[in-house]
């Protein structure tokens, strides 16, 4: 979340003449003379407001948007569930794995089940590579990973 300082915002609103440093002891009219005194600034002076706010607060709103960049640029590329006695199946999205994990019967024909391999492809080129043992184990990976 990002959170400018009271302090800060203060600093920017005075150098447009606005006096915002009020608290609950504050009369009513003087809080409705400086929101009117707010409405009533121009477009120019709001910006330079922000600029102020950007400025002052520069470090905080960078690590803010990292911080939202590396959630965001690693999405989901492919996910493969590969039943260690079947073939491999590809997924695009890790709900289209789950349905198949719902779909998935274990024939008794097929084979002795040992265990889900499972790959999970990022789209910034992480990848994770598990071996689980049941269903709802990899179900529970797949939400984990789902999640983050």
């Amino acid at each position: 979340m990002l959170y400018f300082p009271y302090e800060t915002l203060v600093a920017a609103f005075s150098t447009e003449g606005i006096d915002i440093r009020f608290d609950e002891s504050t009369p009513d009219e003087d809080f409705r003379k400086c929101t009117e005194q707010i409405a009533n600034t121009s477009e120019d002076a709001m910006q330079r407001i922000k600029e102020h706010l950007i400025q002052a607060n520069r470090v905080q709103i960078d690590d803010f948007f990292a911080a939202l960049n590396k959630r965001l640029g690693r999405n989901v590329h492919r996910v493969l569930v590969i039943p260690l006695y079947g073939r491999v199946n590809e997924f695009a999205t890790i709900e289209g794995a789950l349905e198949f994990l719902t779909q998935h019967p274990i024939y008794e024909g097929s084979g002795e089940f040992r265990k889900y391999e499972i790959q999970v492809d990022f789209s910034n080129g992480d990848k994770v590579d598990a071996f689980l043992s049941s269903k709802q184990k990899v179900r529970e990976f797949l939400e984990f990973v789902a999640m983050r």
